[in-house]
């Protein structure tokens, strides 16, 4: 695995962290290109058009699957995407990023 600023650098892109969660909730792996981007439009647009969901689609395919997968987050197959080798520790990652309240002073 490549170091934690990577990591970041590639978690802070909103796709990729929901490309992750999808296929952390999902009860099937591996999930078609076209699932992910059908899931991920219902996410940023309340009722995606089809040009909407083909932008998405695109934009996973041109960048943002390739990032996660040189990170070994996920594997790409013909059959889709499915959780890399370091997929839970990314995912760790995520999580703990998202739960963490940062501190203020009074």
């Amino acid at each position: 695995m490549t170091d934690t600023e990577t990591v970041f650098d590639v978690l802070a892109n909103r796709r990729r962290r929901w490309v992750l969660g999808v296929l952390a909730l999902s009860p099937r792996n591996p999930i078609s290109v076209r699932g992910l981007a059908e899931s991920i439009a219902a996410f940023e647009f309340e009722n995606p058009t089809t040009t909407q969901t083909k932008r998405v689609r695109t934009s996973l395919r041109r960048t943002h699957l390739a990032a996660l997968e040189d990170l070994d987050a996920i594997h790409i197959s013909q059959d889709g995407v499915s959780p890399g080798p370091a997929f839970h520790t990314i995912f760790h990652v995520l999580a703990v990023g998202l739960t963490h309240q940062p501190h203020t002073q009074s």
